[in-house]
């Protein structure tokens, strides 16, 4: 018998290969894509996915136009997760063949999970023309119908919707998106308990979905089964040790429930000293931060540095560990010795994912201190090694967003969720970019995506709620706020916020009752200083004079009195008329603190509300030169020498004040405003620009130079830019806000957007002669002479009356009414 390894076995294995060779020589392109489409399939069939994924790749190389290749390697990289490179396929797919259904449905598929609604829309509407009754089909009209129903608060619709999911769902137990509509339904009908089963009867199914375990916490959340929610996040980890989102769940339950050192003791517990893997002591460690301090957390690093031999799981990842101590001596304020400590540690090294993740913290450090061309290009660095690296593609977005290039970070966004579509950030940065793009519906539904996939997650619910109280839906916001809080019940934001949303409500019992829990909750001096304040809107909002100032009294006189107190008793005074009171007690607080520079600040605040503003602008003087970077002071001056002398006499306060702190943007943004005061429009409009350049995000900012840009320059470059920073305020509810987009809507030619936004502002600034011609130049446009004819005469009333005096705009109105009158 001759060994396989012998000569014969060499000589015949030689034999094969020239021989196949010659036959392959022979193949076309297209015949050897072919096979390797063969070999795909049957690679796919015994579960061997990548290798699939690999001989497809090589099928479309050898022939780009093989439909059959890529429309199962579209189907592959689905299933692989590969979300953002599979919907690439299926649209050449799609272009290829526009009557394959599959793809058409794929596509709208993925355009409805990852919230992008027009586009799911008219993929649907393809693919209902090719089949309608395909249960995929149906299964994805369903959920855009509950969708659409939700948002306009129909009931009735939602209800219909939900029992045609269910009808989808009784047929086939595996329509994943089905079975959210009929869960969706029955937690909002309060049926939490069925929802459960529901959910759980998808999970046996997929029990890797990431939205029905966050589903399923809400829903044992909403029902107060609270060692339940602690064992079920528990699964989720068992499912995925290495994600720390559902780690910091975890120590969120801990927290509420007041048991820190139990969350300390289960990340320890999860670290092994001879394993490679370095993510439970980073995650440990990163824990420790906040559940101690920074400082607790940097020692126990540099203890654990100096460890000789180092632990195998730092040892094998070295770096990670000494860029978390830069990281740790960056927060301890040693930003510059932290960022170079970095780029120590990433020079002349090749690219892999680890130092990408130290290349992305050193670029956040850049970023946050100043020099965004170093941020930018570590981040492109990042991105030419690994294109879908989440956090570069969140920071590039970032800057995209700052530079006004929303579609393009829109594109950004898109892309990353395709890989991580349960990514909280993603969707928050997604309402960030459609709030930069007027598009107010779509940010609040990206915020509600971000409440979601974060599971309630402070942050985000804070957000949230915020959007959801200035839209006038305080109901939504209270709900928004007590979710967040069975998840995070020692949050002392969220308590914050629930008690101001009850004062803003005049729910003055469910006020008292959250003043009173966080007062029992909470012993920190900021907590305390909340309660004080939120105790005193109270009684103001009752109109309980007497109690207030006993109130008020009463914390003065405690042996624990703050600073705050005194000053809130001192302007309760002041506003009941009481000068001599306030004075008195004034001057015991400065006799206290005589150099404290807040103090005599109020102190002089203290003079002007009684009536002294001379005495005021002298102690203000006085104080800027004392204290010359105190910037509070300076404004204060500029504010009582305006009123004592003139405009340009208080320019030149700010002037002075700004060659002390140059970049003190309240600073910048108060000169800029005086500047529009006194008419030096162009230098205002300067000032305004460059305050945009640098925190675009600004809506006051972006209003003003939006406003003085329509108001003062017509050509149509100038009308175009200002109508894309006006963008940024469409869909606000603040008049003023809404005139500059209105007007700035209209001059660019978009008239059916300047209608509702000039309406709402004349509705809200009737007395507003210049709010009010705007509104009838629109009318003008839309042909509605006489409601335009109204608006003008209502504007001529109000410049009769005084109430504005603008020539420009008395200019314009006549000029309108003698048009219309022609």
């Amino acid at each position: 018998m001759i060994d396989a390894k012998g000569a014969f076995g060499v000589t015949r294995i030689g034999f094969i290969l020239v021989s196949f060779l010659a036959l392959t020589a022979c193949k076309s392109s297209e015949e050897k894509a072919e096979a390797y489409v063969q070999s795909a399939i049957e690679l796919s069939s015994r579960g061997e996915v990548r290798g699939a994924i690999l001989d497809l790749k090589n099928a479309i190389r050898l022939d780009e136009h093989n439909v059959a290749a890529r429309k199962l390697y579209a189907q592959l990289l689905f299933e692989a997760g590969e979300i953002s490179r599979a919907y690439r396929e299926y649209k050449y797919v799609s272009e290829a063949q526009p009557n394959d259904l599959d793809a058409v449905r794929a596509m709208a598929g993925i355009a409805f999970d990852s919230n992008d609604l027009d586009g799911a829309q008219s993929f649907l509407s393809k693919a209902q023309a090719i089949d309608a009754e395909d249960s995929g089909v149906r299964e994805i009209a369903v959920g855009l119908a509950y969708r659409d129903a939700a948002k306009a608060r129909d009931d009735a619709a939602m209800d219909q919707a939900a029992r045609e999911a269910e009808a989808i769902l009784d047929l086939n137990a595996e329509a994943v998106r089905a079975r959210r509509v009929v869960i969706a339904s029955l937690i909002r009908t309060g049926q939490t308990e069925e929802a459960l089963s529901v959910i759980d009867a998808g999970l046996a199914l997929t029990p890797e979905d990431r939205a029905l375990h966050n589903t399923k916490l809400l829903a044992l959340n909403e029902l107060g089964h609270m060692e339940e929610t602690r064992a079920h996040i528990l699964t989720m980890i068992s499912l995925d040790p290495d994600d720390t989102a559902t780690q910091r769940l975890l120590m969120d339950w801990y927290l509420t429930q007041d048991r820190v050192d139990e969350a300390e003791a289960w990340l320890k517990g999860r670290i092994d000293d001879e394993s490679a893997n370095a993510m439970p002591r980073l995650t440990y460690l990163r824990f420790l931060s906040q559940l101690r301090s920074n400082a607790v957390m940097r020692d126990e690093l540099r203890a654990l540095l100096e460890m000789d031999p180092l632990p195998n799981d730092v040892a094998e990842n070295l770096d990670l560990f000494r860029a978390l101590l830069a990281g740790a001596d960056y927060i301890a304020g040693d930003t510059d010795q932290a960022m170079a400590d970095l780029e120590r540690l990433i020079e002349g090294k090749e690219s892999d994912a680890k130092l990408d993740q130290i290349k992305m913290q050193l670029s956040v450090m850049y970023r946050e201190t100043g020099n965004a061309a170093r941020a930018r290009a570590l981040i492109e660095e990042v991105l030419a090694h690994d294109a879908g690296q989440l956090m570069a593609l969140q920071e590039k977005a970032q800057w995209l967003i700052s530079d006004g290039d929303i579609d393009n970070a829109i594109l950004v966004l898109r892309s990353a969720l395709g890989d991580a579509p349960d990514d909280p950030e993603l969707f928050s940065l997604l309402a960030t970019a459609y709030e930069r793009d007027g598009k107010r519906q779509l940010m609040s539904d990206m915020l509600a995506r971000a409440v979601e996939a974060s599971n309630n997650a402070p942050d985000e619910s804070l957000r949230f709620a915020a959007v959801l109280f200035q839209k006038g839906e305080p109901r939504l916001a209270e709900k928004v706020i007590e979710q967040a809080l069975r998840r995070a019940s020692r949050d002392l934001r969220l308590h914050n916020s629930l008690a101001r949303i009850h004062l803003e409500m005049r729910d003055w019992p469910r006020a008292a009752r959250d003043i009173d829990v966080i007062s029992q909750t909470f012993s920190s001096q900021e907590a305390q200083e909340i309660v004080a304040d939120l105790k005193a809107q109270l009684l103001a909002q009752q109109d309980k004079s007497d109690e207030l100032t006993t109130f008020l009294q009463e914390r003065v006189d405690a042996a624990d009195s703050t600073l705050g107190a005194k000053i809130a008793n001192i302007r309760n005074y002041l506003l009941n008329g009481n000068v001599e009171a306030a004075r008195e007690r004034m001057a015991l607080v400065l006799q206290d603190a005589p150099d404290d520079p807040n103090v005599r600040l109020i102190a002089a605040m203290v003079e002007k509300d009684a009536g002294d503003p001379a005495a005021a602008q002298i102690a203000f003087k006085t104080l800027t030169q004392d204290v010359p970077d105190f910037v509070p002071a300076w404004r204060a001056l500029a504010q009582v020498t305006q009123e004592l002398e003139s405009g340009e006499a208080a320019i030149e306060v700010v002037e002075a004040a700004l060659e002390v702190s140059a970049q003190d943007r309240d600073l910048r943004l108060d000169y800029a405003g005086r500047l529009e005061q006194v008419g030096r429009i162009d230098e205002a409009i300067a000032a305004y620009d460059a305050l945009y350049a640098q925190g675009s995000d600004d809506l006051v900012v972006a209003n003003n130079l939006a406003s003085l840009l329509t108001a003062y320059r017509r050509d149509a470059q100038t009308v175009e830019r200002a109508y894309d920073i006006a963008l940024r305020l469409k869909g606000t509810s603040v008049p003023a806000f809404q005139d500059t987009f209105g007007w700035a809507a209209f001059l660019a030619g978009n008239v059916d957007e300047a209608r509702p936004a000039l309406e709402a502002a004349v509705k809200s600034l009737p007395n507003e002669a210049s709010v009010v011609y705007h509104l009838g130049e629109v009318y003008v446009r839309l042909g509605r002479v006489e409601e335009a004819h109204a608006q003008f005469e209502r504007a001529s009333d109000l410049l009769r009356n005084g109430l504005d005096v603008d020539p420009r705009l008395r200019a314009d109105l006549a000029k309108a009414l003698e048009t219309l009158a022609q």
